[in-house]
Protein backbone atom coordinates (compact mmCIF):
# COMPACT_ATOMS: atom_id res chain seq x y z
CA UNK A 1 0.00 0.00 0.00
CA UNK A 2 1.18 3.49 -1.00
CA UNK A 3 1.54 5.75 1.96
CA UNK A 4 2.40 8.71 0.27
CA UNK A 5 0.80 11.20 -2.58
CA UNK A 6 1.18 9.63 -5.93
CA UNK A 7 -0.17 9.13 -9.66
CA UNK A 8 -3.37 7.52 -9.28
CA UNK A 9 -5.30 6.91 -12.31
CA UNK A 10 -8.73 6.93 -11.44
CA UNK A 11 -11.49 4.99 -13.92
CA UNK A 12 -15.21 5.82 -13.64
CA UNK A 13 -17.69 3.29 -13.44
CA UNK A 14 -18.95 4.24 -16.71
CA UNK A 15 -15.71 3.76 -18.67
CA UNK A 16 -15.21 2.40 -21.69
CA UNK A 17 -11.98 0.86 -20.20
CA UNK A 18 -14.25 -1.60 -18.09
CA UNK A 19 -15.49 -5.17 -20.08
CA UNK A 20 -19.05 -5.48 -18.19
CA UNK A 21 -20.72 -9.06 -18.38
CA UNK A 22 -24.06 -10.03 -17.50
CA UNK A 23 -26.97 -8.15 -15.82
CA UNK A 24 -25.67 -4.92 -14.42
CA UNK A 25 -27.54 -1.66 -13.95
CA UNK A 26 -26.30 2.32 -14.11
CA UNK A 27 -28.09 4.38 -11.54
CA UNK A 28 -25.92 7.84 -12.09
CA UNK A 29 -23.45 7.26 -9.28
CA UNK A 30 -22.89 2.97 -8.87
CA UNK A 31 -22.77 0.49 -11.23
CA UNK A 32 -25.32 -2.42 -9.71
CA UNK A 33 -25.39 -6.59 -10.60
CA UNK A 34 -28.46 -7.60 -9.79
CA UNK A 35 -27.70 -11.08 -10.71
CA UNK A 36 -25.35 -13.64 -9.99
CA UNK A 37 -22.91 -14.53 -13.05
CA UNK A 38 -22.13 -10.82 -13.58
CA UNK A 39 -18.64 -9.82 -13.93
CA UNK A 40 -16.35 -7.49 -15.30
CA UNK A 41 -12.75 -7.35 -17.08
CA UNK A 42 -10.30 -4.44 -16.73
CA UNK A 43 -6.47 -4.11 -18.55
CA UNK A 44 -4.16 -1.75 -17.55
CA UNK A 45 -0.11 -0.72 -17.76
CA UNK A 46 1.49 -0.09 -14.45
CA UNK A 47 1.74 -1.80 -10.99
CA UNK A 48 -0.84 -2.23 -8.00
CA UNK A 49 -4.69 -1.98 -8.49
CA UNK A 50 -7.97 -1.13 -6.05
CA UNK A 51 -11.57 -1.82 -6.42
CA UNK A 52 -13.81 0.99 -4.30
CA UNK A 53 -17.52 0.20 -3.84
CA UNK A 54 -20.80 0.93 -1.20
CA UNK A 55 -21.93 -0.57 1.61
CA UNK A 56 -25.58 -0.29 2.27
CA UNK A 57 -28.07 -1.67 5.21
CA UNK A 58 -29.17 -5.15 4.30
CA UNK A 59 -31.73 -5.59 6.92
CA UNK A 60 -31.12 -9.53 7.51
CA UNK A 61 -30.99 -9.89 3.98
CA UNK A 62 -28.47 -12.59 2.20
CA UNK A 63 -25.26 -10.30 1.57
CA UNK A 64 -23.63 -9.81 -1.96
CA UNK A 65 -20.72 -11.49 -2.59
CA UNK A 66 -17.94 -11.32 -5.68
CA UNK A 67 -14.29 -12.68 -6.53
CA UNK A 68 -11.29 -10.85 -7.68
CA UNK A 69 -8.33 -12.57 -9.78
CA UNK A 70 -5.05 -10.83 -10.75
CA UNK A 71 -3.16 -11.86 -13.83
CA UNK A 72 -5.33 -15.49 -13.44
CA UNK A 73 -3.96 -15.97 -10.10
CA UNK A 74 -5.92 -17.97 -7.36
CA UNK A 75 -9.40 -15.79 -6.66
CA UNK A 76 -10.55 -13.96 -3.56
CA UNK A 77 -13.89 -13.96 -2.38
CA UNK A 78 -15.19 -11.15 -0.62
CA UNK A 79 -18.58 -10.86 1.28
CA UNK A 80 -20.82 -7.45 1.69
CA UNK A 81 -20.76 -6.25 5.06
CA UNK A 82 -24.04 -4.92 6.79
CA UNK A 83 -23.59 -1.13 7.34
CA UNK A 84 -26.05 1.17 9.42
CA UNK A 85 -25.85 3.98 6.33
CA UNK A 86 -25.06 4.09 2.84
CA UNK A 87 -21.23 3.99 2.65
CA UNK A 88 -19.99 5.00 -0.62
CA UNK A 89 -16.24 4.24 -1.83
CA UNK A 90 -15.07 1.84 0.20
CA UNK A 91 -12.48 -0.03 -0.40
CA UNK A 92 -13.19 -3.26 -1.40
CA UNK A 93 -10.01 -4.98 -3.10
CA UNK A 94 -6.45 -4.37 -3.80
CA UNK A 95 -3.96 -6.33 -5.53
CA UNK A 96 -1.91 -8.23 -2.54
CA UNK A 97 1.56 -9.45 -4.20
CA UNK A 98 3.64 -6.84 -5.16
CA UNK A 99 3.52 -6.43 -8.62
CA UNK A 100 6.11 -5.57 -11.23
CA UNK A 101 5.34 -2.48 -14.05
CA UNK A 102 3.65 -4.32 -16.70
CA UNK A 103 0.79 -4.79 -18.77
CA UNK A 104 -2.18 -6.89 -16.27
CA UNK A 105 -5.58 -7.97 -16.50
CA UNK A 106 -8.52 -7.61 -13.61
CA UNK A 107 -11.19 -10.10 -13.82
CA UNK A 108 -14.00 -10.21 -11.65
CA UNK A 109 -16.72 -12.29 -11.06
CA UNK A 110 -20.60 -11.57 -8.99
CA UNK A 111 -21.36 -15.18 -6.94
CA UNK A 112 -24.12 -13.77 -5.51
CA UNK A 113 -26.40 -10.84 -5.62
CA UNK A 114 -30.42 -9.70 -6.17
CA UNK A 115 -32.28 -6.91 -7.06
CA UNK A 116 -32.59 -6.32 -3.12
CA UNK A 117 -28.70 -6.74 -2.20
CA UNK A 118 -26.63 -6.08 -5.56
CA UNK A 119 -23.46 -5.36 -5.73
CA UNK A 120 -22.22 -2.00 -6.31
CA UNK A 121 -19.20 -0.89 -8.10
CA UNK A 122 -17.32 2.76 -7.58
CA UNK A 123 -13.75 2.94 -9.38
CA UNK A 124 -11.33 0.90 -9.97
CA UNK A 125 -7.65 2.83 -9.42
CA UNK A 126 -4.30 1.70 -10.56
CA UNK A 127 -0.78 3.06 -10.08
CA UNK A 128 -0.22 3.84 -13.99
CA UNK A 129 3.00 3.36 -15.91
CA UNK A 130 2.54 6.84 -17.92
CA UNK A 131 -0.03 9.28 -17.96
CA UNK A 132 -1.67 8.49 -20.69
CA UNK A 133 -4.99 9.88 -21.82
CA UNK A 134 -7.73 7.13 -21.86
CA UNK A 135 -11.60 7.74 -22.11
CA UNK A 136 -13.05 7.91 -18.40
CA UNK A 137 -9.70 7.74 -16.54
CA UNK A 138 -8.35 10.67 -14.51
CA UNK A 139 -4.78 11.15 -13.11
CA UNK A 140 -4.72 12.52 -9.75
CA UNK A 141 -1.98 13.02 -6.98
CA UNK A 142 -3.65 11.99 -4.08
CA UNK A 143 -3.60 8.99 -1.58
CA UNK A 144 -4.68 5.32 -2.80
CA UNK A 145 -7.53 3.94 -1.34
CA UNK A 146 -7.68 2.46 2.71
CA UNK A 147 -8.97 -1.19 2.27
CA UNK A 148 -10.67 -2.53 5.89
CA UNK A 149 -12.69 -4.99 4.79
CA UNK A 150 -11.37 -9.14 4.77
CA UNK A 151 -11.17 -11.17 1.46
CA UNK A 152 -10.57 -14.89 1.69
CA UNK A 153 -9.36 -17.52 -0.98
CA UNK A 154 -12.02 -19.48 -3.24
CA UNK A 155 -11.05 -22.63 -3.30
CA UNK A 156 -9.92 -23.93 -6.63
CA UNK A 157 -10.76 -27.06 -8.77
CA UNK A 158 -8.67 -28.69 -7.04
CA UNK A 159 -9.96 -28.21 -3.72
CA UNK A 160 -13.09 -30.48 -4.76
CA UNK A 161 -15.56 -31.06 -1.54
CA UNK A 162 -18.12 -33.81 -0.75
CA UNK A 163 -21.90 -32.22 -2.10
CA UNK A 164 -24.86 -32.27 0.32
CA UNK A 165 -26.58 -34.89 -1.72
CA UNK A 166 -23.78 -38.02 -1.07
CA UNK A 167 -23.03 -36.73 2.36
CA UNK A 168 -27.46 -37.58 3.07
CA UNK A 169 -26.83 -40.33 1.04
CA UNK A 170 -23.77 -41.93 2.97
CA UNK A 171 -25.36 -41.48 6.31
CA UNK A 172 -28.84 -42.66 5.02
CA UNK A 173 -27.08 -45.78 3.79
CA UNK A 174 -25.57 -46.07 7.05
CA UNK A 175 -28.61 -45.92 9.23
CA UNK A 176 -29.98 -48.42 7.21
CA UNK A 177 -27.33 -50.45 7.32
CA UNK A 178 -27.18 -50.82 10.90
CA UNK A 179 -30.90 -51.35 11.33
CA UNK A 180 -30.51 -54.03 8.76
CA UNK A 181 -27.73 -55.53 10.75
CA UNK A 182 -29.54 -55.55 14.06
CA UNK A 183 -32.62 -57.33 12.39
CA UNK A 184 -30.44 -60.05 11.61
CA UNK A 185 -28.63 -60.08 14.92
CA UNK A 186 -32.04 -60.29 16.37
CA UNK A 187 -33.13 -63.48 14.42
CA UNK A 188 -29.85 -65.19 14.64
CA UNK A 189 -30.24 -65.11 18.66
CA UNK A 190 -33.71 -66.16 18.45
CA UNK A 191 -33.06 -68.72 16.28
CA UNK A 192 -30.36 -69.92 18.79
CA UNK A 193 -32.30 -69.00 22.16
CA UNK A 194 -35.66 -71.27 20.60
CA UNK A 195 -34.47 -73.76 18.30
CA UNK A 196 -36.84 -75.79 16.27
CA UNK A 197 -38.09 -79.28 17.78
CA UNK A 198 -38.67 -82.00 15.62
CA UNK A 199 -40.88 -84.68 16.48
CA UNK A 200 -39.76 -87.53 17.74
CA UNK A 201 -41.11 -90.56 16.63
CA UNK A 202 -39.90 -93.57 19.21
CA UNK A 203 -39.42 -97.10 18.18
CA UNK A 204 -42.59 -99.48 19.46
CA UNK A 205 -43.63 -103.16 19.28
CA UNK A 206 -47.16 -103.58 18.37
CA UNK A 207 -48.12 -105.60 21.28
CA UNK A 208 -46.97 -103.05 23.22
CA UNK A 209 -49.58 -100.53 21.44
CA UNK A 210 -52.61 -102.93 21.74
CA UNK A 211 -51.41 -104.30 25.65
CA UNK A 212 -53.52 -103.14 27.93
CA UNK A 213 -52.45 -101.35 31.16
CA UNK A 214 -53.45 -102.58 34.40
CA UNK A 215 -55.28 -99.79 36.44
CA UNK A 216 -54.38 -99.43 40.15
CA UNK A 217 -56.76 -100.95 42.51
CA UNK A 218 -56.26 -103.22 46.12
CA UNK A 219 -52.49 -104.55 47.16
CA UNK A 220 -52.37 -107.75 47.85
CA UNK A 221 -48.98 -107.72 48.84
CA UNK A 222 -50.42 -108.00 53.12
CA UNK A 223 -53.44 -109.68 52.26
CA UNK A 224 -53.66 -113.14 52.53
CA UNK A 225 -56.57 -115.02 51.04
CA UNK A 226 -58.30 -117.81 53.25
CA UNK A 227 -58.44 -121.16 51.80
CA UNK A 228 -61.65 -122.69 51.11
CA UNK A 229 -62.74 -125.04 53.54
CA UNK A 230 -64.14 -127.66 51.18
CA UNK A 231 -62.74 -128.06 47.37
CA UNK A 232 -65.18 -126.18 44.86
CA UNK A 233 -66.78 -127.95 42.31
CA UNK A 234 -66.85 -127.13 38.60
CA UNK A 235 -70.02 -126.00 38.73
CA UNK A 236 -69.04 -123.01 41.43
CA UNK A 237 -66.50 -122.30 38.71
CA UNK A 238 -68.71 -121.61 36.41
CA UNK A 239 -71.94 -120.12 38.20
CA UNK A 240 -71.54 -117.11 40.08
CA UNK A 241 -72.43 -116.84 43.62
CA UNK A 242 -73.76 -114.02 45.29
CA UNK A 243 -71.46 -111.05 46.19
CA UNK A 244 -69.77 -111.87 49.91
CA UNK A 245 -66.82 -110.49 51.99
CA UNK A 246 -64.04 -112.23 52.42
CA UNK A 247 -61.97 -111.22 55.65
CA UNK A 248 -58.05 -111.40 55.74
CA UNK A 249 -55.70 -110.75 58.57
CA UNK A 250 -52.05 -110.23 58.44
CA UNK A 251 -50.38 -110.69 61.31
CA UNK A 252 -47.20 -109.45 62.90
CA UNK A 253 -45.75 -108.79 66.52
CA UNK A 254 -45.92 -105.10 66.40
CA UNK A 255 -49.27 -104.52 64.50
CA UNK A 256 -52.78 -106.14 62.80
CA UNK A 257 -54.32 -105.22 59.88
CA UNK A 258 -57.64 -106.78 58.41
CA UNK A 259 -58.24 -106.56 54.81
CA UNK A 260 -61.82 -107.31 52.86
CA UNK A 261 -61.71 -108.38 49.17
CA UNK A 262 -64.93 -108.09 47.15
CA UNK A 263 -64.93 -110.80 44.44
CA UNK A 264 -64.77 -110.20 40.72
CA UNK A 265 -68.40 -110.56 39.88
CA UNK A 266 -68.36 -110.44 35.74
CA UNK A 267 -72.01 -108.73 34.54
CA UNK A 268 -72.43 -111.20 31.67
CA UNK A 269 -71.69 -114.58 31.78
CA UNK A 270 -69.90 -116.42 28.46
CA UNK A 271 -70.25 -119.68 27.76
CA UNK A 272 -67.02 -121.19 25.99
CA UNK A 273 -66.63 -124.85 24.40
CA UNK A 274 -63.46 -125.55 27.17
CA UNK A 275 -65.86 -125.25 29.85
CA UNK A 276 -68.54 -127.54 28.44
CA UNK A 277 -65.86 -130.25 28.18
CA UNK A 278 -64.49 -129.78 31.57
CA UNK A 279 -68.10 -130.27 32.81
CA UNK A 280 -67.98 -133.63 32.19
CA UNK A 281 -65.17 -134.19 34.44
CA UNK A 282 -64.86 -135.14 38.12
CA UNK A 283 -65.47 -131.87 40.04
CA UNK A 284 -63.33 -132.74 43.06
CA UNK A 285 -60.11 -133.16 40.43
CA UNK A 286 -60.74 -129.50 39.54
CA UNK A 287 -58.67 -126.64 40.47
CA UNK A 288 -59.74 -124.05 43.19
CA UNK A 289 -61.08 -120.98 41.01
CA UNK A 290 -58.87 -117.66 41.62
CA UNK A 291 -60.47 -114.66 42.39
CA UNK A 292 -59.49 -111.70 41.72
CA UNK A 293 -60.82 -108.27 42.49
CA UNK A 294 -62.80 -105.29 40.88
CA UNK A 295 -59.93 -103.49 39.27
CA UNK A 296 -57.37 -106.43 38.82
CA UNK A 297 -58.66 -108.54 36.15
CA UNK A 298 -55.52 -110.77 35.36
CA UNK A 299 -53.71 -110.09 31.66
CA UNK A 300 -55.29 -112.26 28.86
CA UNK A 301 -53.37 -113.15 25.60
CA UNK A 302 -54.87 -112.64 22.30
CA UNK A 303 -56.18 -116.12 21.90
CA UNK A 304 -57.90 -116.32 25.37
CA UNK A 305 -59.21 -113.16 24.58
CA UNK A 306 -60.68 -114.46 21.12
CA UNK A 307 -62.10 -117.65 22.62
CA UNK A 308 -63.38 -115.67 25.81
CA UNK A 309 -65.73 -113.50 23.45
CA UNK A 310 -66.98 -116.65 21.28
CA UNK A 311 -70.87 -116.81 22.33
CA UNK A 312 -72.23 -120.25 21.66
CA UNK A 313 -75.37 -121.22 21.23
CA UNK A 314 -76.81 -124.81 22.80
CA UNK A 315 -77.44 -127.63 20.78
CA UNK A 316 -81.59 -127.17 20.30
CA UNK A 317 -84.01 -130.08 21.54
CA UNK A 318 -85.48 -132.22 19.28
CA UNK A 319 -89.49 -132.76 20.37
CA UNK A 320 -91.56 -136.03 18.93
CA UNK A 321 -94.70 -134.94 18.15
CA UNK A 322 -96.88 -138.46 19.10
CA UNK A 323 -99.73 -137.80 16.90
CA UNK A 324 -102.01 -137.71 19.54
CA UNK A 325 -105.45 -134.85 20.22
CA UNK A 326 -107.36 -135.10 22.84
CA UNK A 327 -111.02 -133.78 22.54
CA UNK A 328 -113.07 -131.62 25.09
CA UNK A 329 -113.31 -134.23 27.60
CA UNK A 330 -109.92 -135.64 27.09
CA UNK A 331 -110.91 -138.64 25.32
CA UNK A 332 -109.49 -139.43 21.93
CA UNK A 333 -113.04 -139.99 20.08
CA UNK A 334 -113.88 -138.00 17.09
CA UNK A 335 -110.37 -137.58 16.36
CA UNK A 336 -108.67 -137.66 13.32
CA UNK A 337 -104.79 -138.89 13.37
CA UNK A 338 -102.53 -137.78 10.77
CA UNK A 339 -100.33 -140.71 9.27
CA UNK A 340 -97.36 -138.51 9.63
CA UNK A 341 -97.06 -135.48 11.95
CA UNK A 342 -93.68 -133.35 11.32
CA UNK A 343 -91.38 -132.88 14.04
CA UNK A 344 -91.32 -129.98 15.26
CA UNK A 345 -88.28 -127.61 17.08
CA UNK A 346 -88.41 -124.95 19.76
CA UNK A 347 -85.61 -123.38 21.32
CA UNK A 348 -84.70 -124.52 24.88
Amino acid sequence: MTSSNTTIAIVNEQSTEINYSGEWVNNGTHQAAIRSGAGLTFTYNGTKVWVTGTFYPLVSKRPWSVTFSLDGRDPLSLIGHDSYTVQSNVGLWESQDAVTLGEHTLVMRVTTASKDTPFLLDQILYAPEAETPRPGVTYNQTTPPQVTVTVSSVPGPSHSSVSTGAIVGIVVGGVVALLVAGLLAFWFYRKRMHPAKPFYYGDADAAEMLQEEGTTGVTLTDAKETPPSRPPNHSESNSHPPASESSCSHGSSRDSHDFTITPYQPSVTYSTSLDRSNSNRDSDSSPPATRFPPGLDPPLGKAAESALFTVTEDEPVYHQDSGVRLGGHGSREGIHIPAEVPPTYTPD
